[in-house]
């Protein structure tokens, strides 16, 4: 079985650790981006169940980065939660929701939040999965008949 894919996306390592670390009970592929380009290109190349990023990186910040993975169709159902110990006011989240991301959470990072979010994500890609494969045996036995 394939494990799900999260990409986590901080332009500081310890950071990456912090959130793979506090995620280790979920059955998944963790890959690492330090950028917003890197993460772009990570994402057209990979089925990523999930991104976690944070806002502020150089060159291109969070916000950035989701508007424009919703512009493309391969990236743009993935799930997104951007995650900041800086812009923790409203009218950053709402910022981010308007991207495209589906949650904002600010550090500190409380654990069981998060990974009750993870969790519903993760789920909705399984089904998501298992539907597709679905949809596929159906294809394959009408084509049969």
């Amino acid at each position: 079985m394939v494990l799900p894919k999260i990409l986590i996306v901080d332009d500081r390592v310890e950071n990456l650790v912090g959130l793979e670390t506090l995620l280790d009970e979920f059955e998944v592929e963790f890959i690492r981006a330090l950028s917003g380009n890197e993460a772009l290109g990570i994402a057209m190349a990979e089925d990523i169940a999930l991104v976690i990023t944070d806002v502020q990186m150089p060159e291109m910040d969070g916000f950035e980065m989701v508007r424009f993975m919703k512009t493309v169709k391969r990236t743009k159902s993935i799930p997104v939660i951007f995650v900041s110990a800086i812009y923790s006011e409203n009218y950053y989240k709402i910022k981010g929701v308007k991207s495209g991301g589906v949650d904002f959470l600010t550090k500190p990072i409380i654990p069981d939040i998060l990974i009750g979010k993870v969790r519903v994500f993760l789920d909705i890609h399984n089904q998501k999965r298992l539907l597709t494969q679905e949809i596929e045996k159906s294809i394959k036995w009408v084509n049969y008949l």
